[in-house]
């Protein structure tokens, strides 16, 4: 099983890029503000938890902007691609009936695009670090593999979740 998996990326792993790319345009295309919007939405809930957390609430702390930031960043990340997943075989009614096409790819394809959506929002992450003049140490590698378990966390909530999203109709309501 996992052979086949393997050689259904390589095969299909250039389905995935069109697909993610053609979301990307897609999503631009009737915006006037086009991407900024993809910087914009963390950026303004950055802003709410800290007000809220800071100033309302009085739990503040050191470089408490950028950890905010990055836990905003990695959540949106991970409920968008959640919230794709239910609904991924449903929204692409017409290419799963009409034509072979592995139901992970269609995860895949959609991570690949949340993916690059972050990795914008990252360039606005180093900005909030120099700001707030952070102390890079040796310790920043750790984000290497927490990014790898984020991946393979994710795709495999989404394989789950859309399954149970063909049967359930409300799941993606739920969500």
């Amino acid at each position: 099983m996992i052979r086949q998996f393997g050689r259904d990326i390589k095969e299909y792993l250039y389905l995935c890029r069109y697909m993610a790319r053609t979301g990307l345009k897609a999503e631009v295309a009737n915006s006037y503000l086009n991407w900024v919007w993809w910087v914009l939405e963390p950026f303004a809930s950055m802003l709410v938890y800290y007000f809220v957390f800071s100033h309302v609430l009085g739990r503040g702390q050191q470089y408490y902007l950028a950890f905010v930031y990055t836990g905003t960043l990695i959540w949106s990340y991970y409920d968008r691609c959640l919230l794709y997943a239910v609904q991924a075989v449903r929204l692409n009614r017409d290419i799963v009936t009409k034509t072979y096409i592995p139901k992970p790819m269609l995860i895949i394809s959609n991570m690949l695009f949340n993916g690059f959506k972050m990795l914008i929002s990252v360039g606005i992450l180093i900005v909030v670090l120099i700001c707030q003049k952070v102390v890079i140490t040796p310790y920043i590698l750790y984000v290497i593999p927490v990014i790898i378990i984020l991946q393979f966390i994710t795709f495999g909530s989404g394989l789950i979740l859309m399954h149970f999203g063909v049967f359930v109709d409300d799941l993606a309501h739920a969500m």
